[in-house]
């Protein structure tokens, strides 16, 4: 009668917990999204679901951030009932696994577990649920001692290694801690080896499920530790922190489990220090708003275990928690791209929309995709010329194949931003120079991406686009010729025969930041500089525990134009194109070349003082023209008409500049004798110009000046005014392009104006705003007046 009674309770019970799951994973329903659009990020989804449908065999040398199961983190409509089952799964695993968690302290709490499940599932993504199941489990196995939860860990930790490499690397952080730990607990070395073999040959069946062979699967575990080791040097952001807010937020996080002196908290510290380290290099290394969100929502979310894991000091707990998760969140406000989490309180919503919906969901998806990618329509002539050969795309923007139907061959490194190792250029550079490669690339010229300097060949984070991965374009530009060029695509088609070329060392110099470097005589078709950057031992711990400093790179041009760009360290070693300097891709002008460089660094305190550059000259034999202007088909000269171009050396008063007081005119200077003292909350001398004296074409306007002091709130302004009424208004922030404040930076701002000029009292200004709470010093302060439109010679 017992027993009866025991297992009616039992069944009972499991019915109670799945009711309750099933009603939690209705109230946490998500929207259903099915749609993507153009850019960098977006047409990934489209990529990886393409992928999946199609027999992941296509992508198999794919080695990149996101993984070949990665289609579960934004499915569309080929695989989304796939991608949403895996999702309910997880979902239930959480619920379930927290009623299991507070069921060892009290056996009728119910509504601890729920609650917390509706506010894990409702701010949780997809990365995050898996790892949220992967530490209950292990959490559950140090209270139960059960294998099913310790083998239920491996396997997620399995999934998660093909998902994404940042969720690989923490899941795998979380499972080597697990593992480490019960060899200390149980001191059975032979469970610990057969279970570490266990988690190597579930990730290695895996692949095997998903590819059919074992081809390749050592160069992705390899390609993951490129794309993990030198993240923090390649795809790094520089917002402003709040140090004392991100302290308090590593203290108490990191010393709440180990001030406790328990066994459960110290297991819980050392379980997770590791993957809470990882978490933290992947948020603040990119450390835009997605990256930082990410790394607070899985500090919640440990924090949010420990204290059901951790009963102990329960009030205490919490308060401490709070105060530090409060403090990182004041952070994250300061980031520039900061908004505010966005929660669907009514799920039930979006479940009754795709229970009675789904396939008017599915059309109004497929009508918002044909509107996204309607401006990447390749003209019907060059569709006919490609057919049904194989393409590929450059730099980034895949949404190109979907938009005309294309016949996809991906490369290994899916886009050019991610090739920041030698290692992962190499893989694209084979794969160009190989039988696998694409008889077509549309590289696309048309790109979300804005150049700082007023071009269009930035890559990313404002990286020169041709920097991205040596090794590769130069196979590329062995390999293909142009066919065709608009606006927006450049199409190459695969040579009948590449092209011979011959690679020489025009010398080397060992040069010191922001010094000028004279690039060295000798003619080619390409120069490039091989340089070398390394940190020091501050730069090493730095980077090893934050993320490393930013290095730039200036191109002076013959013309005296100064452009900046961001460079990577690891991948500057294999050649930084130099000339010809391509800064509009679109544009059949050539622009002047560039005639020396300088290198930044916005601490060199943490750098090596020396930097060895090898320069490199490229000619490709038997090419009478400029190979390079062919390939990117520039046929002209481009001969700038300009009306005017003054520069304020501050040496000696100026009548296009406003007075200035002739104490601020300070010794320290960028070059020449003196420059302007700036002190804060207030303007430097104003450039004025009457515009009825200059002729009334649409103006080009450029500003530019060097700039030490300061990095914060210093804006360049550019303005037109008439009878008191503001025509034209830009103003241009310059805290990224103030690299160094200990050292001098350029700066500079741009202006199209295609308003007729009809007025004799319009007035131009142009001028530096520190709004900032420290002075400045500016020199050089130049003003550029160009006709919109450039003649030809």
């Amino acid at each position: 009668m017992r027993f009866y009674q025991f297992k009616q309770s039992f069944i009972t019970g499991i019915i109670y917990k799945l009711i309750l799951s099933i009603l939690v994973i209705i109230i946490c329903f998500p929207p259903v999204n099915l749609t993507f659009t153009t850019g960098i990020d977006p047409p990934l989804s489209w990529a990886f679901n393409y992928l999946f449908k199609n027999g992941l065999t296509i992508g198999q040398n794919i080695i990149f951030p996101h993984g070949p199961l990665s289609f579960f983190m934004y499915p569309l409509q080929e695989n989304f009932i796939i991608a949403l089952i895996a999702t309910i799964l997880l979902q239930f695993g959480i619920i379930c696994n927290l009623f299991s968690l507070t069921a060892s302290y009290d056996k009728k709490n119910w509504l601890v577990p729920i609650l917390l499940s509706i506010i894990l599932l409702k701010v949780l993504n997809f990365r995050l649920l898996i790892l949220t199941n992967i530490s209950l489990f292990y959490l559950l196995h140090y209270l139960d001692n059960k294998a099913f939860y310790k083998y239920a860990g491996l396997l997620l930790t399995a999934f998660a290694f093909y998902v994404k490499v940042h969720v690989a690397v923490i899941a795998v952080t979380i499972t080597a801690s697990f593992l480490i730990i019960e060899l200390f607990r149980h001191r059975k070395l032979l469970l610990f080896a057969g279970d570490t073999a266990v988690q190597f040959l579930l990730i290695l069946i895996l692949w095997f499920l998903m590819f059919g062979s074992f081809r390749s699967f050592f160069p992705y575990l390899y390609g993951m530790l490129n794309l993990a080791a030198d993240n923090s040097a390649a795809v790094s952001l520089y917002p402003e922190n709040n140090w004392i807010c991100l302290i308090i937020f590593l203290l108490t996080l990191i010393l709440v489990p180990f001030l406790q002196r328990t066994r459960m908290a110290l297991y819980f510290g050392l379980l997770f220090i590791l993957s809470f380290f990882a978490a933290w290099k992947y948020g603040m290394a990119r450390e835009d708003i997605y990256h930082a969100r990410s790394l607070f929502l899985y500090a919640f979310m440990l924090m949010a275990l420990f204290v059901l894991f951790c009963k102990e000091y329960l009030p205490v707990n919490m308060i401490i928690i709070c105060i530090g998760l409060s403090a990182f969140y004041l952070n994250l406000r300061n980031l520039p791209t900061y908004h505010p989490i966005e929660i669907e309180f009514l799920g039930i919503n979006n479940f009754y929309d795709f229970v009675t919906g789904y396939s008017f969901i599915k059309k109004r998806a497929d009508e918002t995709i044909a509107k996204n990618l309607a401006a990447k329509k390749l003209p019907q002539s060059i569709l006919e010329e490609i057919g049904e050969r194989k393409v590929d795309v450059y730099p980034f923007d895949y949404s190109v194949i979907p938009a005309n139907s294309l016949n996809w061959q991906p490369r290994p490194v899916l886009q050019s931003y991610v090739s920041y190792t030698s290692w992962l250029d190499r893989q694209n550079t084979k794969h160009f120079n190989s039988d696998a490669a694409p008889e077509f690339i549309i590289w696309d010229l048309n790109t979300i991406t804005k150049d700082l300097n007023g071009g269009t060949a930035e890559s990313i984070d404002n990286r020169y686009l041709l920097n991205d991965e040596p090794g590769t374009l130069l196979q590329i530009i062995i390999n293909y010729e142009s066919l065709y060029k608009n606006e927006s695509f450049l199409i190459l088609k695969r040579r009948d025969k590449p092209l011979n070329c011959d690679i020489r060392i025009a010398g080397n110099v060992t040069c010191q930041w922001d010094t000028w470097i004279d690039l060295p005589e000798g003619n080619g078709d390409i120069i490039r500089a091989g340089t070398t950057i390394r940190n020091n031992i501050f730069g090493k711990i730095l980077s090893f525990f934050y993320k490393n400093e930013e290095s730039w790179i200036y191109y002076k041009t013959v013309k005296g134009e100064v452009f900046k760009y961001k460079i990577v360290p690891e991948n500057a070693k294999d050649g930084l194109w130099i000339n010809p300097f391509i800064f509009k891709p679109e544009s059949q002008f050539f622009y002047p070349e560039v005639k020396s460089i300088m290198l930044k660094n916005s601490n060199r305190k943490v750098m090596s003082d020396n930097i060895r550059i090898n320069w490199e000259i490229i000619d490709f034999k038997n090419e009478k023209d400029s190979m390079i202007h062919s390939f990117f088909q520039k046929t002209a000269g481009i001969k700038q008409r300009e009306l005017l171009n003054i520069t304020n050396e501050f040496e000696k008063k100026n009548d296009y500049w406003s007075s200035t007081d002739s104490n601020n005119y300070i010794t320290n200077c960028y070059q020449g004798s003196t420059s302007c003292f700036v002190p804060s909350k207030s303007f430097s001398p104003v450039f004025t110009l009457n515009l009825d004296t200059i002729s009334p074409d649409p103006l080009y306007i450029q500003a530019g000046c060097w700039i030490t002091g300061s990095e914060s709130d210093i804006i360049c302004v550019i303005s037109a005014e008439c009878k008191n009424k503001i025509l034209v208004y830009d103003a241009v922030d310059l805290n990224e392009q103030i690299i160094d404040e200990t050292s001098w930076n350029h700066v500079y701002n741009y202006l199209y104006w295609d308003q007729t000029i009809d007025s004799e009292e319009t007035i131009l200004k142009v001028y530096i705003w520190n709004n900032g709470d420290n002075h400045i010093y500016i020199d050089d302060f130049n003003v550029n007046l160009i006709a919109e439109k450039p003649d030809i010679y």
